[in-house]
């Protein structure tokens, strides 16, 4: 009946307009735009029209194309979306500019005070500036230079909702605040850098961009823009940086002067691909207790001087980031931070490498350090902190003439270490209140842990392999604590005075949790990827993974790889110890394989009730999720790569560095790879309100 009146309409215009034309005229003076202007609304007919809309049903979330089993759709501003009810959102697409979400802190070198008990860094109400003079860690202070906002207008909530920007360096998040919808950026992204944002040639920001959708469609976009001011000066030849607010740049390196940082909030940029090397001087310094300095690109020494050091300075909240530094002689260390107390220092994937036997590789004299991947190939000791107060994440120390890494000083607190091929000790500790989670030890010429008569001390999920010597041992421990999974590949092979947190046979005693029971006699010759045997594509030194001659320490395929010696078929004896740079070195890779049974996917998901507590010297303690990092700089937490409650962090379902690679996705997810397990959320407990996230693929 309705079809039958619509007809009867239809030939009562034609007979009363003989000459409508239904031609898309679009001046809005002419006959033909009006005539079909009223033919369109007479009919009903709600296609788009020299760009107007007609879907008078439109809302900001509007309904209805309809009811059935088809999928909906509408034209204009409207995305159809769901099977059957035909539903649409409706939602205008607007444009925004991303802007500071702290107006008195814009610029790329600014930093706030962090309210930690409201610490995410995109919900600051009471801005505070930073001076220097903040106690605690890095994360006192809010690096607002990565932050920028905007609000949406045409939302009322954030499902799913996904923000990028044109140049794919920032992380994202959308929240409700105060009733309104806003999205930020919250931090560089893992892999990006201060370098990502630069127009080198021109010496100027990149123009960046940002584009919003929600269920796939665009809600948002914004105009290219350049979203920071601060001065970008040229500086080839080693200066004195001494221009606050200013990030200087290195194109092409000359002269053999290094570097000072002269002034609070400069920064140090050297192009991606480019050296700087120095052969009379430190390469980079800090002498003048200057706060707020970034550091980032490549550097080397020819010389027996410091790569990279402060001396007997402070260097507040000075962020080292993408750093690869090394040198082929000379017994100084390459990384050598001796800030003093309270520096707060950010290290952020840091890679070392030193083709001599004489020196320490880094030697962390800092005192409230936080880490986040570091790398450290070669020389006597990899890693040595002879200060208070580290927190680090996923450390790799190989190919070493003495120790793998030392400690000598109280209060660390370290998730997700590989330490490898080392000719003597692999770990030595003669420091109270340090805490080890995720710690994988293999093929070492002497002792696998060496744990003096210390105070405190806690393992977390070890494994312990192919050791010359005694496996783990404690003299006179106080208070050690062995927890998680602990697997020795050789039986018998423990040594204790006192049989304080486990005996001479490596089974556990109180006050170490007691199960499950101590996992002995396997081999880890098939654990890690270890020797490269195909190319590594980045790398520009080898064939098949072993060096052509010479080597090439900045450029690989992965974070988890380094230069080591070729020896025999891993663990051997051949295999440990540095690989002088004239010699031919296979690149080693120490992430895990996929059909790993040893450290690979033996711990279980997350629980909010199973949780560890670290001591710290002055008897307060920190309590976290167990198998679990924080992430660092996704607008949630207090950023200090611990996870605790009201936080994202990731699962960790391995022993040592490697514990996934590929993209973050939700710990609910449907299993990639074998063994790996759907891991929900943690709701209460002891550590409650976490969400859990996982590494899509976990092995090789």
């Amino acid at each position: 009946m309705k079809k039958i009146k619509l007809l009867f309409l239809i030939l009562f215009l034609l007979n009363c307009f003989p000459s409508l034309k239904l031609d898309k005229i679009c001046d809005v003076k002419s006959k033909g735009f009006r005539n079909t202007i009223f033919f369109k609304l007479a009919t009903n007919d709600r296609s788009s029209y020299c760009s107007l809309s007609f879907n008078t049903n439109q809302s900001q979330f509007g309904t209805g194309v309809g009811a059935g089993t088809g999928v909906g759709s509408a034209t204009g501003t409207s995305t159809g979306t769901g099977v059957g009810t035909g539903t649409v959102t409706g939602i205008e697409s607007i444009s925004v500019t991303a802007s500071p979400a702290y107006n008195t802190a814009s610029n790329w070198m600014d930093y706030i005070r962090r309210n930690m008990a409201n610490p995410s860094s995109i919900a600051q109400t009471t801005i505070t500036q930073c001076d220097g003079t903040e106690i605690g860690w890095y994360n006192s202070c809010i690096h607002t230079g990565e932050i920028r906002r905007f609000e949406m207008t045409n939302i009322t909530d954030c499902n799913n909702v996904v923000a990028t920007d044109s140049l794919g360096v920032f992380n994202w998040v959308c929240v409700i605040q105060t009733g309104k919808v806003f999205v930020y950026s919250t931090g560089l992204k893992n892999e990006k850098n201060l370098s990502d944002l630069i127009d080198f040639l021109n010496a100027t920001f990149l123009n960046n961009s940002v584009t919003v959708t929600k269920d796939s469609a665009t809600i948002a976009t914004s105009t290219p823009s350049k979203w920071w001011t601060n001065p970008i000066v040229v500086q080839n030849t080693g200066a004195t940086l001494s221009t606050t607010g200013t990030i200087y740049i290195v194109n092409s390196p000359s002269g053999t002067a290094g570097y000072i940082l002269g002034s609070a909030k400069v920064a140090l940029v050297v192009r991606p691909g480019q050296l700087v090397t120095s052969t009379s001087v430190n390469t980079v310094n800090n002498t003048t207790n200057t706060p707020f300095g970034w550091v980032e690109g490549n550097f080397r020494s020819t010389t027996d001087d410091f790569v990279i050091t402060n001396f007997s300075g402070q260097g507040q909240f000075t962020q080292f980031r993408n750093i690869v530094a090394y040198r082929t002689t000379g017994a100084n260390s390459i990384l050598s931070l001796s800030f003093g107390a309270n520096s707060r220092i950010y290290l952020h994937n840091i890679r070392l490498s030193n083709f001599t036997n004489t020196s320490t590789i880094a030697n962390l004299n800092s005192n409230s350090l936080i880490i986040n991947g570091l790398n450290a190939q070669g020389g006597n000791i990899g890693i040595s902190l002879s200060q208070s107060n580290m927190i680090a994440n996923n450390l790799v120390s190989s190919a070493t003439n003495l120790n793998n890494m030392e400690f000598t000083s109280p209060n660390n607190l370290l998730f997700n270490s590989t330490l490898t091929n080392s000719v003597g000790t692999s770990l030595s500790i003669t420091s109270n209140f340090t805490s080890f989670n995720n710690l994988n030890l293999v093929n070492g010429g002497n002792v696998g842990i060496n744990n003096a008569s210390t105070t405190d001390s806690r393992f977390v999920n070890t494994a312990i392999g192919h050791f010359v010597s005694t496996h783990l041992f404690a003299a006179s421990p106080i208070n050690l604590r062995v927890n998680g999974n602990l697997k020795i590949s050789l039986s018998n092979s423990c040594g204790t005075a006192n049989n304080i947190g486990f005996n001479t046979t490596c089974t556990r005693t109180t006050p170490s949790e007691l199960s499950p029971a101590t996992v002995t006699g396997f081999s880890m010759a098939n654990t890690f990827v270890g020797k490269v045997i195909t190319d590594d594509i980045r790398n520009t030194a080898d064939t098949n993974g072993l060096g052509t001659g010479s080597v090439d320490p900045f450029n690989f395929d992965n974070r988890f790889r380094n230069w080591g010696l070729e020896g025999n078929n891993f663990p051997d004896a051949t295999n440990r110890g540095i690989c002088p740079n004239a010699s031919p070195c296979r690149i080693w890779d120490w992430s895990l394989r996929s059909t790993d049974l040893v450290a690979r996917a033996t711990n279980p998901c997350p629980s909010g009730t199973v949780v560890d507590t670290h001591i710290w010297s002055d008897s307060s303690t920190i309590t976290y999720l167990r198998n679990a990092s924080e992430i660092f700089y996704d607008g949630v937490g207090n950023d200090n790569g611990i996870c605790e409650s009201n936080e994202d962090c990731y699962w960790t379902p391995n022993i040592g560095a490697y514990q996934g690679h590929g993209n973050l996705i939700r710990g609910s997810a449907a299993a990639l790879t074998p063994n790996d397990q759907v891991c929900a959320d943690i709701v209460a407990g002891t550590i409650s309100n976490v969400k859990i996230f996982k590494f899509e693929r976990n092995g090789y």
